[in-house]
This record gives C-alpha cells, sequence and structure tokens, in this order.
C-alpha cells in the first residue's frame, strides 16, 4: 500500500500520457530495477497493440513509439489473458527460442538482456502492457512481480485516463485548425460580397430605396 502511494504522488487525471511515463521512469526506479520502460497500448479494435512511449539508457532506442504488431497469436496475448506479468530472464535465449519475435530483436539490438512486463487492465477492461528491461541477465525476481502487481491497477486507470485527455487536446487542436482553415477560405469570397453591396449602396447598379438600404 505505501508503495502504491509512493508511485502515485504526483499522478494527476489532467496530465499528458507522455507526462505521466515520465514520471514513472523517475519514480519507479525505488521499487524495480530497469534500464529501460516502454508502453504499448491497444488499438480500438483490441487487435493490434502499438508502441506509444519509451525511455531508455541505451545510446539508441530501437523499439520505439510507432512500433506495432498483431495481438493474435503472440505471447502477450497470453499475458492478458492470464492477467499475470511476465518474466524473460535471458532475452538473448529467448530471441534464439523464437526467432521470428522482432520486438525480441530490437530489444536485444538495444542492450537489453533481461524484461519484466505487466499488462495494463482499467477497470477490468485490458489497455495495454508495460515493460521494464534491464541489460542484465536474471535480474528480475518474484519480489518485482509483486511490487508490479500492487500499483498496475492504479497505474492502468491513470494511463486511460491520461490517453484520453491526450485523445481530447489532438481532437481541440483539430477543431481550431479546421475552424481556421475555414475562416481563411472564406474571408476572400466575403470580401468580395462587401465589395459588392457597397458598389450597390454607391448606386452603380441603379438607385435604390431607402427601405433597400436598410436591409
Amino acid at each position: 500500500f505505501s508503495t502504491t502511494l509512493t508511485v502515485a504522488d504526483g499522478f494527476t487525471s489532467d496530465l499528458l500520457l507522455e507526462e505521466v511515463l515520465t514520471h514513472v521512469y523517475d519514480t519507479f526506479r525505488a521499487f524495480v530495477p530497469y534500464d529501460r520502460i516502454g508502453v504499448s497500448l491497444l488499438e480500438e479494435d483490441a487487435g493490434t497493440v502499438r508502441a506509444v512511449w519509451a525511455r531508455s539508457e541505451a545510446p539508441v532506442i530501437r523499439l520505439g513509439k510507432g512500433y506495432s504488431a498483431a495481438l493474435k497469436g503472440s505471447s502477450l496475448n497470453r499475458i492478458l489473458e492470464t492477467g499475470e506479468p511476465r518474466i524473460l530472464s535471458d532475452l538473448e535465449e529467448h530471441l534464439r527460442c523464437h526467432p521470428a519475435s522482432s520486438s525480441t530483436a530490437l530489444m536485444v539490438e538495444e542492450g537489453m538482456r533481461a524484461s519484466l512486463t505487466c499488462p495494463l487492465v482499467a477497470k477490468g477492461d485490458p489497455v495495454g502492457f508495460i515493460f521494464f528491461s534491464s541489460r542484465i541477465k536474471g535480474i528480475y525476481q518474484l519480489e518485482h512481480v509483486e511490487v508490479i502487481r500492487e500499483i498496475a491497477g492504479h497505474l492502468s486507470v491513470v494511463v486511460e485516463k491520461s490517453r484520453l485527455y491526450q485523445r481530447m487536446v489532438e481532437l481541440n487542436e483539430q477543431k481550431n485548425m479546421l475552424l481556421g482553415i475555414a475562416a481563411h477560405d472564406l474571408r476572400g469570397p466575403l470580401t468580395v460580397i462587401q465589395g459588392f453591396v457597397e458598389l450597390m449602396q454607391d448606386g452603380i447598379a441603379g438607385e435604390i430605396s431607402g427601405e433597400q438600404r436598410s436591409i
């Protein structure tokens, strides 16, 4: 309980997703060892998982924002089904056994040698995954899984709220952009119309009555 309170300190519902995850990266190190944290979220159809954020001590992030993969038939799907965190103590060995795993290959190329993956589930619905990775083989133990279980529920809700807030911000920016485009496109025609009205008021098309002027 105290761990959850410590980790949650500073979280607010109106933070952007990147700000929340940066806070996670700066805070979790006291409880779980890592050289990298990545977060992937489920797309709306829940058939694809997409990386939305990553931070690493490695000089180059190989598996970063935008990377996506089908969930069906993947090992991540099994994690969602069981709801249990997964420890991979040796990523190089895992890659030898699963050579088609492009995500594992990228992690190994980045220098990571062990990982701890935790499902994110908010209000009973799967949201995505958080990945802790380390350059040290075999570093993750059962006590780290227990810590993750303690904080995963709260973190899932915060991540989902932050994602929705970020989406709202993006939609508002799109609305303002469309309004700006509309205003720009209408300015020309309205100027022409105003010019013709002024010419008509000057009588260039013939005398107009007082009633017409008042309209």
